[in-house]
C-alpha cells in the first residue's frame, strides 16, 4: 500500500504528505466547528488524522451554561433553548454584575 509512496522522488513525497496533512486539517476543523472547537480539531487533524477526528468527536462540545436557567448554550446562539431568554444580552449583564459585585465598594 505504502509502496507507491516511497517509489516517489523526495519532493513528490514532502508534497503528498503535506497535502494529506492539510487536508486532514481541514476536516478536523470541519468537525470542530460543529463541536465549538474548530481551531483544536484543525490541530488533532494535523497531528494525528483520523484518530485526532475521533478523539475530537468523544469531546464534549465547548458550551457556556445560560445565566438565567443554567441550560447548555453554544455562545453565538441568540436564545436559550430552555429559557428563551436573549443570551447575548444576559451574558453581558452577568459579566458586569460580576465585575460590580467584586469591587469592595459596591453596595
Amino acid at each position: 500500500m505504502i509502496d507507491w509512496l516511497l517509489a516517489l522522488p523526495w519532493p513528490e513525497r514532502i508534497a503528498v504528505l503535506v497535502s494529506a496533512s492539510m487536508l486532514a486539517g481541514v476536516l478536523g476543523g470541519w468537525i470542530g466547528w460543529f463541536r465549538n472547537r474548530m481551531g483544536l480539531g484543525m490541530l488533532l487533524g494535523v497531528l494525528l488524522g483520523p484518530v485526532g477526528w475521533l478523539l475530537l468527536l468523544l469531546l464534549r462540545p465547548a458550551y457556556v451554561p445560560c445565566p438565567e436557567c443554567n441550560a447548555a448554550a453554544h455562545p453565538k446562539w441568540a436564545r436559550c433553548p430552555v429559557c428563551k431568554c436573549d443570551l447575548q444580552r444576559a451574558l453581558k449583564r452577568s459579566a458586569g454584575s460580576a465585575q460590580r459585585a467584586a469591587r469592595a465598594d459596591w453596595r
